[in-house]
């Protein structure tokens, strides 16, 4: 399903091209669905130069925020998120074009230990617990969605002031802009739709 995350009917897309752009996508299928990663740290290259854990380390600020969000409605039945295991360290990616605007985050093209990815940048950094609480629950949603047809969520960057969630990177970009901004829409056959709409429904 070409689709990027958090993008709306305000997102627009670049025609400029860097080195990011020569890269080869890496597609995912339905035949690869079985063995997609329940972790972001699987799609770790094997020759990475990591040799330990994120050097993330949480401040008071951030650890009484964090016990804030905890303690709402949000997680009173649920187990808290793995942030440490879905932790990305912005330091790790290589931030590329702008590729979309939302009302919540801009989106880049980016990469990640080699792998081509789209990087949601919050608009909103200001460490308040309704914004992290926000925060938690995209994650708690997009890191147990586990199909073919929807964006595979990779990780995610938990500290501020660069709050940020990584994705699997859709060439062809949103589908709201295939369909109404690219021009493609008197060119989808019904054939096409209703293939889209199967996926939609799967």
């Amino acid at each position: 399903m070409v689709s990027n995350f958090g993008l709306d009917g305000h997102e627009e897309i670049s025609d400029g091209r860097s080195a990011l752009y020569t890269l080869e996508r890496n597609h995912i299928n339905s035949q690869k669905a079985i063995s997609l990663p329940s972790s972001p740290h699987e799609y770790r290259s094997q020759t990475s130069k990591r040799s330990g854990p994120s050097g993330f380390v949480a401040n008071d600020q951030l650890v009484s925020t964090w016990n804030k969000v905890l303690e709402s409605p949000l997680f009173h039945n649920n187990p808290p998120l793995p942030f440490q295991e879905w932790h990305i360290d912005f330091s790790e990616l290589t931030v590329g074009t702008r590729v979309g605007i939302g009302f919540f985050g801009e989106v880049f093209r980016g990469l990640w230990n080699g792998t081509e990815v789209a990087v949601k940048v919050f608009l909103e950094q200001d460490l308040t617990a309704e914004n992290m609480e926000d925060f938690c629950n995209e994650i708690s949603i997009l890191s147990r969605l586990r199909h073919p047809n929807v964006i595979l969520f990779l990780g995610a960057c938990t500290k501020p002031p660069r709050l940020s969630m990584v994705t699997e990177y859709m060439e062809m970009g949103s589908l709201y802009y295939l369909i109404h901004l690219s021009g493609q829409k008197k060119r989808l056959s019904w054939r096409r739709r209703l293939k889209m709409l199967r996926d939609i429904c799967r």
